[in-house]
């Protein structure tokens, strides 16, 4: 006699998680003899679901991300146009107007701001940066018609500390752990509805549940194989047959310069140069849920982390993650470490990090 078999619910991502109860619910509301006599389970069910999926979307969205990069591009742009103007007013043939470009453009070498920091960093640089020109520099700043351009990069950069405070708040607004209370509440509902209809169809007979039975354990076939990465070997095991997943240890196995690097020494690296980290279970997530985890670089005896900017990680798989290394840290050895919450298993993200840390010193240069 047939009946659905089991699947290890706890295992799947958020993502995958919120699918498979869609997909099962929608089929159990549109079949007409599990809708008529599973009413006392479906309810629950579709009640918990909706609820996961409310706090699904709302752990996934952070309505101020795509702000914040669109507003540090602008004040990126103001600065650089900043710079272009100065560094162009330098070999002019009127005095008063060289002499200004001048004492601009050694005020610029001195702060080296680099535009691709770290979001807080950069903040911080530019708040300094904007307040120099406005207190010590106003004469030379207004002898090249720059004030303007100095109040509009003020203006970017606070804009950009502003939605950096909001998305703060947003995170710290969350319901922490909500996500894993709602997943909880929804498979228990789930159990509920096929222990019923397994019992029914002892009782009843499987003829008028077969269809249902059949794509439901075609869809966790499905989800066993292709989600979870399992080899099937029957088709009936309930969950007490799953097999014990193997332990998935996060390694970092190396570390390079993409293109240009010292064949003799990987570990020189070039700053602003793209660096590639090869690995295993890599799986980069941040705390929220949203976006990559942490690529942390730490001078040796420092209490200061320098951390690569979001922006500047263009590729990030379990084997191989690829960022632009920080251009204006100062040359040496630096360890190197990865913070992500999510270890390829349960259900991210996870309550704490998982810190990868690479065991050798990598050398800017």
């Amino acid at each position: 006699m047939s009946e659905i078999n089991g699947l290890k619910l706890e295992a799947l991502t958020n993502g995958a998680h919120a699918e498979f109860h869609y997909t099962t619910l929608e089929r159990a509301k549109g079949h007409e003899k599990v809708s008529s006599k599973c009413t006392k389970q479906l309810t629950p069910y579709e009640g918990s679901y909706n609820e996961e999926d409310r706090v699904y979307k709302t752990s996934m969205k952070n309505l101020s991300t795509d702000d914040i990069v669109a507003s540090d591009k602008w004040r990126g742009d103001v600065y650089r146009s900043y710079r272009t103007a100065v560094k162009a007013m330098v070999g002019i043939t009127i005095p008063a107007m060289a002499e200004a470009a001048k004492v601009l453009m050694q005020h610029i070498k001195d702060y080296r701001i680099n535009t691709l920091s770290q979001l807080d960093k950069l903040t911080g640089d530019l708040r300094n940066f904007v307040g120099d020109l406005k207190e010590k520099y106003v004469d030379e700043v207004a002898a090249l018609s720059l004030t303007e351009v100095v109040n509009e990069l003020e203006k970017a950069n606070e804009q950009t500390a502003s939605l950096i405070k909001l998305r703060d708040i947003q995170n710290k607004s969350r319901e922490v752990g909500a996500v894993r209370k709602a997943r909880t509440a929804t498979d228990k509902a789930y159990r509920a509805l096929m222990k019923m209809i397994n019992a029914l169809i002892l009782v009843e007979g499987e003829e008028e549940y077969a269809d249902f039975v059949a794509e439901q354990n075609s869809l966790i076939l499905r989800y066993k194989k292709r989600v979870l990465g399992q080899t099937v070997m029957n088709d009936k095991e309930d969950e007490g047959d799953e097999p014990t997943p193997e332990v998935k240890t996060p390694e970092i196995t190396a570390i390079y310069q993409k293109e240009g690097g010292n064949p003799d020494n990987p570990l020189e690296i070039k700053r602003d140069a793209m660096t590639v980290v090869e690995g295993k279970n890599l799986y980069l997530l941040n705390a929220a849920g949203d976006g990559p985890g942490d690529l942390i670089l730490k001078w040796p005896d420092s209490e200061i982390d320098e951390k690569i900017k979001t922006e500047s990680i263009s590729l990030h798989t379990d084997t191989r993650i690829e960022f632009r290394m920080v251009s204006d840290l100062t040359e040496g050895n630096y360890s190197f470490r990865i913070e992500t919450y999510y270890n390829g298993e349960g259900n991210p993200p996870l309550a704490e990090p998982v810190v990868v840390t690479y065991p050798q010193y990598i050398k800017l240069i």
